[in-house]
This record gives C-alpha cells, sequence and structure tokens, in this order.
C-alpha cells in the first residue's frame, strides 16, 4: 500500500508498536477488534476473514489455544486428565497446567506423546 508506519496506524487507529508486530509477523497476538479495525481502514485490500486465519482464529473469531487443542482432543477420546498423563509418561498435573494454558510450548518428548495419543500437533 506504500504507506509507512505512521501512516498505516493513522488510517487504521492502531498504534505505531502494533503496525510494527504486523510487519514482524507477529500476528497472532491481536485480537478480533484490532483485525477489523485493519480490515474497514482497507476493505479492498485486507479482507478480514484472510487477517484472523493469520492470526490463527477459527470461523466464528475465537482463538484456539494450545490449552484449548489438548483439552478439545482428550474429551473427544472420552479420557480423563489421568488418562492421558498415563498414555503419555506423565504425571496429572503436567496434563492439567498444559490444559490451564500454563504451558506454552511443552518438551518435545511430550509434544511427540500428545500428537501420538491425540493426533493433534502441539
Amino acid at each position: 500500500m506504500k504507506l509507512s508506519q505512521i501512516e498505516f496506524a493513522q488510517k487504521t487507529g492502531l498504534s505505531e508498536a502494533s503496525v510494527l508486530r504486523i510487519e514482524n509477523g507477529d500476528m497472532a497476538k491481536f485480537h478480533v477488534s484490532t483485525l477489523r479495525k485493519m480490515s474497514e481502514a482497507f476493505p479492498d485490500v485486507l479482507i478480514l476473514e484472510d487477517l484472523t486465519k493469520l492470526a490463527g482464529y477459527r470461523e466464528e473469531g475465537e482463538a484456539v489455544t494450545l490449552a484449548q487443542k489438548v483439552k478439545n482432543a482428550r474429551l473427544e477420546k472420552g479420557w480423563s486428565r489421568a488418562d492421558l498423563a498415563k498414555k503419555c509418561a506423565v504425571v496429572t498435573k503436567t496434563i492439567s497446567v498444559l490444559e490451564l494454558g500454563q504451558v506454552k510450548r511443552p518438551q518435545p518428548k511430550l509434544r511427540r506423546a500428545l500428537k501420538k495419543q491425540l493426533g493433534i500437533d502441539v
């Protein structure tokens, strides 16, 4: 669009820091309302649906966190946290803190076990 960061920020109502995060590819930290501002400022260029997909949102605009992904997959299998912990060879507390969002990047061994047991990439 050949705009400076300042011009883009002014047209969208975003801060310059937010524009810098966009340019750095850090879209995952934006709320849907922020993405909507961008889309409304440049409707022919920035499509809200495309922006939300880039930011990791589902169709209805709700972010799917690692915690939600693990919990949903576990529940689909009908397993308790203890069941999943046993299958992944970890203590139940590990699964609990993971599902509570207190673990952002599990150890490689646990990631492999979750993929094997739940069929999800983490």
